[in-house]
């Protein structure tokens, strides 16, 4: 992954923390919450300070290049970002893995949805739990 060219895309500027979380979430590949991220930088590179974290997450959040999990809070890369509209998340319960899915009907749904009630969506993530199709199958042998 090219961090530098990822930040320069979401017109963000290139700072050091901003690529190490960067660098640490694409290598990672599963969602990571704040104290993971911080301990993954002190393990690999300068350590960040957990405010520092906070405040490139909030950073990356705003520009779409992260999600965060509705049940647990932690955040992953997102993988589909050149999809504009609903992005959802199916969270194996099993093995931890994530899987990111696009659906533009799902997205059109859940503004009608909001609409109805005079509410306005500024962005929206929607997860399922349950359990990976390799969980599944590693279960009925």
């Amino acid at each position: 992954m090219h961090f530098e060219r990822t930040l320069r895309r979401y017109q963000l500027r290139n700072t050091l923390p901003r690529r190490v979380v960067l660098q640490a979430l694409s290598r990672m590949r599963k969602p990571a919450s704040p104290q993971t991220l911080r301990q993954w930088t002190a393990a690999h590179h300068t350590a960040l300070n957990i405010v520092t974290i906070y405040r490139v997450l909030e950073a990356f959040a705003s520009a779409g290049i992260i999600h965060q999990q509705p049940h647990t809070g932690n955040v992953l890369l997102c993988t589909l970002s050149a999809n504009a509209g609903h992005h959802g998340l199916l969270s194996c319960q099993r093995c931890g893995d994530v899987q990111e899915f696009h659906n533009p009907a799902l997205c059109i749904l859940e503004n009608r949805i909001a609409r109805k009630v005079g509410f306005t969506p500024k962005s929206h993530v929607s997860e399922m739990l349950g359990t990976c199709a390799a969980c599944t199958r590693s279960r009925s042998i």
